[in-house]
């Protein structure tokens, strides 16, 4: 076994192995190789692949959350079921913790989906869980689209304007400033934890996935932004994920977060998408809620785990 980092030739292969271990999200090559590029450099991500006579059979990774103040890490990491309790875990999970402690993080997180060996493979390295988040799937084909028509002319006649996201391209300061205030990362931190608008626009809307046509906004009266769902797609697989759905604090209860998202649902079922996922805060009741209007049906709980470094 060899066990080497992350390069952006080997995209395809990890991301083969990592798609049937994440189901919540989407993985594609591409984003793989996204992240990697992407994020600024206080993040420190690194990444690592494991492999057995040229072929993958694991894939690690981690990084500083450096979307959340203090010194917060968070890993992940996926060996092929065949070639599991082999002891590849263990030395991919060495060297995720080796560099984290390394670059001064505190606490460590790591998020389990629907794997029944992932979850006391971490607990047995003193994680214990402090969240979760509730992953659910849409096949947009069987969704009744009926009342998108209606909230349509509701919020017209109200001000408000439903457009692609596509119309908002040259404006990065007010997608910047939108994220801020509808809550997209936790409150505190000081200006050196501030995430700018450059380094928003190369994680988020440089991603290679992001539909610019089928994510939707709404506009108010002045052409503020003050709600959107944005989606990100892989055409080739027919599926795609709602990267994120969110409505100005002051605004929310108008339904203005259900029009946009209907509205991108409408635009992946005619694009041929078979599967959009999504993730949710259990805490978060609206937003469950507002996915049971469209008929997401919920898949399992994706745990979040942490120790104390």
């Amino acid at each position: 076994m060899e066990i080497r980092p992350f390069e952006a030739a080997d995209a395809p292969a990890a991301a083969e192995l990592v798609r049937p271990m994440q189901p919540g999200i989407l993985v594609t090559a591409a984003h793989l190789v996204h992240r990697e590029r992407s994020e600024p450099e206080r993040a420190q991500r690194r990444s690592w692949l494991a492999l057995e006579n040229g072929e993958v059979v694991g894939f690690a990774t981690s990084a500083l959350k450096w979307d959340e103040p203090g010194a917060v890490g968070r890993f992940w990491l996926g060996v092929r079921p065949d070639r599991r309790k082999a002891g590849i875990g263990a030395e991919l999970y060495d060297l995720a913790e080796r560099h984290v402690r390394i670059v001064g993080v505190q606490r460590l997180t790591v998020e389990i989906d629907d794997d029944p060996e992932g979850r006391p493979f971490v607990e047995a390295r003193g994680f214990n869980p402090i969240s979760a988040e509730i992953v659910s799937s849409l096949d947009p084909c069987l969704t009744d689209l009926g009342e998108l028509d209606g909230l349509l002319a509701e919020s017209s006649a109200a001000g408000f304007e439903l457009t692609t996201l596509q119309a908002l391209a040259g404006r990065r300061e007010d997608l910047a400033a939108f994220y801020e205030a509808a809550g997209a990362w936790p409150p505190g931190g000081g200006e050196a934890d501030r995430i700018t608008a450059d380094e928003l626009w190369r994680y988020i809307f440089e991603r290679p996935d992001l539909s610019w046509d089928g994510s939707f906004v709404v506009l108010d009266q002045r052409g503020r932004l003050v709600s959107l769902a944005s989606l990100v797609v892989d055409p080739e697989r027919g599926r795609a994920e709602n990267d994120w759905t969110a409505t100005l604090p002051e605004l929310r209860g108008r339904r203005l977060a259900l029009l946009a998202k209907l509205a991108s649902i409408r635009w992946a079922r005619e694009a041929g998408i078979r599967e959009i996922v999504t993730a949710n805060d259990q805490d978060n009741v609206p937003m469950l809620t507002l996915n049971r209007r469209p008929g997401y049906r919920r898949l399992y709980a994706q745990v979040e785990l942490a120790q104390a470094l």
